[in-house]
């Protein structure tokens, strides 16, 4: 052990260079390896080909303010307008993507301004107010309501707790299950329960999940709409089984679900989508509505999977880079070492040490560089953005790797240091 301190004392500078160096480059590695993951994930689901579909949005006609009132006075026409929303929801040939931003007044809320629907953007940010219908303290919060195919299409998927589970969104009962963004961690859990209103009408919000961090959706023109300090409320499965509401809650609500966005693949094209709408306009009664195509979204989504593709060879590249330049570094450092060290193994096999003794003192040398390597890579390990299992396990992989070909080399300049000594034993 003694030999051990005074190689340490004598060589702490390139000894710590090597262990620093090493760290860094096992961190920055995890840390690659963390996003080459979340790249191929993303490339094999939300990017790949077979997810790229012509998209196009469905917006009703009545935007003369007169003739919008007396459509939502009329029990048959809301009716007429459930019944084509249905059809769209449950055609074979289309994918209705429902959703819709209405912020949502939530009592006591215990969130912070980041959950504020003017945060980050050019809206103000509003303070609590007593709602005009229940008399209570409330304070609006980011929302996304959205039917379950819209949830499904866009991978939303939760962290912890579980998803919608359709069968218990009740409106009628006002009682609906809700999942949270990621920044609501530690802000709600699941299982709580929140008081609110969804266009005047009171609801009681379960929290069932917390969503992953970074999930986004389509919305508005948007790639990326990112959903983590958003609230996202499911809408009715389907708007005839809950025509028992009241008239005005559920025309507001027929008319928000009624405007989206609809999805078509296998080269269906606008005149299909158009035939399609047409064939179950003429079976529900509801004509007031027009198609319009939505090329934004077919540009943006080639751009960013080229986008991505790209830079995951990029990394590729910049790490084989960066690796080939530690080997290089740390080659150099071992070469310094095997130079300071050179003397001592020399007197100690001029001593009478054998070959194994002094090849044992040397890998104790080693073992304390890989040891603190080691520690030095685990406590940086927890300032990295979401390093997964899998990076974890790559890293520690090629850590070990390392730490055998560096052993192998170390070695060998051992051999050459030690029986290259003048006037040595033979």
């Amino acid at each position: 052990m003694s030999e051990v301190l005074i190689d340490l004392r004598r060589n702490v500078v390139p000894i710590s260079v090597k262990v620093v160096v090493l760290a860094l480059f096992f961190l920055i590695v995890a840390t690659v390896a963390s996003f080459a993951t979340s790249v191929s994930s993303a490339i094999s689901s939300a990017f790949s080909e077979e997810t790229e579909v012509d998209l196009f949005g469905v917006v009703d006609t009545l935007t003369d303010p007169d003739a919008f009132y007396a459509f939502r006075q009329s029990t048959r026409s809301i009716q007429q307008l459930g019944a084509f929303y249905d059809g769209l929801n449950t055609s074979d040939d289309l994918t209705l993507l429902s959703a819709f931003d209405q912020q949502i007044p939530v009592q006591d809320f215990r969130g912070g301004d980041e959950f504020d629907p003017g945060y980050g953007n050019e809206l103000s940010l509003t303070d609590e107010y007593v709602d005009a219908t229940s008399g209570s303290v409330v304070e609006d919060v980011r929302a996304m309501q959205m039917n379950r195919q819209a949830l499904e299409f866009y991978d939303i998927e939760v962290a912890s707790g579980t998803s919608i589970d359709w069968g218990t969104v009740d409106y009628p009962g006002g009682k609906v299950p809700v999942l949270l963004g990621s920044a609501y961690e530690g802000v709600y859990q699941v299982g709580e329960r929140l008081s609110g209103s969804l266009y005047l009408r009171p609801m009681e919000f379960e929290v069932v999940g917390i969503l992953r961090q970074g999930s986004a959706m389509f919305y508005k023109g948007e790639m990326n709409t990112y959903l983590d300090s958003a609230m996202i409320v499911p809408y009715p499965e389907s708007l005839t089984e809950i025509g028992s509401l009241d008239q005005e809650f559920l025309g507001i609500l027929s008319f928000a679900m009624i405007n989206a966005d609809v999805a078509s693949g296998g080269g269906t094209g606008f005149d299909g989508v158009a035939d399609e709408l047409r064939q179950i306009s003429m079976r529900t009664g509801f004509e007031d509505y027009s198609l319009i195509g939505v090329p934004t979204y077919l540009i943006q989504f080639g751009l960013m999977r080229q986008l991505i593709v790209d830079n995951r060879g990029l990394l590729v590249v910049v790490l084989a880079l960066l690796a080939g330049g530690v080997a290089c570094a740390g080659t150099f450092v071992s070469l310094h070492l095997r130079a300071r060290r050179r003397p001592a193994a020399s007197v100690l096999w001029t001593l009478g040490w054998s070959f194994p003794r002094i090849v044992r003192l040397q890998r104790r040398l080693w073992m304390v560089e890989y040891v603190a390597v080691g520690a030095l890579f685990a406590l940086g390990l927890p300032l990295l953005p979401g390093v997964g299992p899998g990076a974890f396990l790559a890293t520690l992989a090629l850590m070990v790797v390392w730490f055998v070909v560096d052993g192998l080399v170390q070695h060998r300049l051992l051999v050459g240091a030690v029986f290259a000594v003048p006037g040595g034993r033979s």
